[in-house]
């Protein structure tokens, strides 16, 4: 009975954070909401810590009422065996009982007397009649027995069976609260990771719009390209062009030395640009990890190496579909983002034979 009152006053609550969920909203992409979304990173790991401890708290009180459970089936098959244990005793003690009245000697003994001795037969009779209401009286304390027995192990069953519906419950409303405690978790874990994911484009972009001012800046007036005229290659130096747009077939080899021409004047400008790019064809050190190649075969790719430069300038024209005439133009385009830039190369190009 002390486990049913201890179930049976246990309650599961409801998170105090479940009905109010973390701001969704996530900052608008650019240059000026590094700082908020950094901010709201901040702000979403620590609702997701303080969601992992109500995840906590919740997951104890489930296993809670998971113990008081087992306890109660426990009590509840004690009362069953006592149920059935008092039945059984009540049973034997009724047909002890009747077995003593179907045996007893003074039924013989009376008829054999057949009222001869008047004063015997009495006592005889006197006894036989007291033996009968001694045992009627113990096999009624018998029955009466048996049935309080009844009525309590019936009212020990209903109060633990009222106990033990009170634990399950208690424990479905504790794994529902789990379980919204899970989702919320996921969730608020989600928008972190989304917060993170939109910091970090936010970064790119504020990067991506300084560069594009740097070259708008640059090219705008195209006096940096206006008078560049090719210049006379040497053997060796039109050679390794030629063999570097051979690597993408449909690539001009002239549209290689066009940009060789303008990008450094053929490695003669050994400068690193204002954004970064760096080696004789300007490669960005991060677009070289992905498109940088080993062109002379010494089995290091190598940005400042001539031949390894053009090289890869090949390998990311032909990337952009420098290959083809058709999209030859958006592949220069890709590799400066400059209308000016791309008709400067092919009108340098175009000078080259």
């Amino acid at each position: 009975m002390a486990a049913a009152a201890l179930v049976a006053g246990l309650a599961v609550a409801q998170p105090a954070w479940a009905d109010s969920f973390v701001d969704t909203s996530v900052p608008t992409a650019g240059p000026n909401s590094v700082e908020g979304a950094a901010t709201g990173v901040q702000n979403a790991q620590e609702q997701v810590a303080e969601a992992q401890r109500q995840v906590e708290a919740s997951t104890a009180k489930a296993q809670q009422l998971a113990y008081a459970v087992v306890a109660l089936h426990d009590q509840l098959a004690a009362a069953q065996t006592a149920v059935d244990s008092a039945r059984s005793d009540a049973r034997e003690s009724i047909r002890v009982a009747l077995d003593q009245a179907d045996s007893d000697p003074t039924t013989a003994l009376f008829a054999a007397l057949d009222g001869g001795d008047p004063g015997l037969a009495g006592q005889v009779r006197d006894r036989q009649l007291g033996s009968v209401a001694s045992r009627t009286h113990k096999l009624n304390l018998a029955i009466s027995r048996l049935s309080s027995l009844n009525r309590e192990e019936t009212q020990r069953l209903e109060a633990a069976l009222s106990a033990s519906a009170q634990a399950v419950s208690a424990a479905d409303k504790a794994r529902i609260a789990l379980a919204a405690a899970q989702k919320t978790d996921q969730e608020v874990r989600d928008k972190v990771a989304l917060a993170a994911a939109q910091s970090e484009l936010n970064r790119l972009n504020a990067e991506l719009a300084a560069s594009l001012a740097a070259v708008s800046s640059s090219t705008s007036s195209g006096a940096g390209y206006a008078q560049i005229t090719a210049s006379n290659l040497p053997a060796s130096l039109r050679s390794l062009y030629m063999r570097g747009a051979a690597t993408c077939p449909g690539l001009p080899w002239n549209v290689l030395a066009g940009i060789g021409q303008v990008e450094t004047d053929h490695g003669q400008n050994k400068n690193v640009s204002s954004a970064g790019a760096m080696g004789p064809m300007q490669f960005m050190p991060a677009t070289w990890a992905v498109y940088g190649v080993d062109g002379d075969g010494d089995g290091v790719a190598n940005i400042l190496d001539q031949a390894d430069a053009i090289f890869s300038a090949a390998h990311y024209l032909c990337a952009d579909g420098g290959g083809n005439s058709a999209t030859l133009y958006q592949a220069i385009f890709a590799y400066n983002h400059s209308d000016f830039y791309v008709n400067t190369v092919l009108g340098v190009a175009a000078q080259y034979h």
